[in-house]
């Protein structure tokens, strides 16, 4: 994320004094909107930006979604070769 970056030292701090302040962040499912993340100095590019980069990832948000509607499924985890661990209820 930061390879390459001349001030990789000031920038790492600033990002953990964003994200890893529980003053900050007060939860660990409190949202950060894309400006609150690029003022902290992460580099992020919005899913708007790029098309196919958008289509994949609301292509498996919704299946989730569908998945999570349709069973008793609460947790799915997959890795790259297929391997799935799935919890239900």
């Amino acid at each position: 994320m930061l390879k390459g970056d001349k001030d990789r030292e000031k920038r790492r701090k600033q990002i953990l004094e964003e994200f890893g302040s529980h003053q900050k962040s007060l939860s660990h499912g409190r949202h950060f909107n894309y400006e609150s993340v690029k003022n902290a100095g992460v580099n992020v590019t919005l899913l708007e930006d790029d098309k196919p980069l958008q289509d994949a990832v609301l292509s498996v948000h919704h299946t989730f979604i569908v998945t999570f509607s349709m069973t008793r499924a609460i947790k799915i985890v997959e890795n790259h070769i297929g391997a799935a661990f799935v919890q239900g209820i």
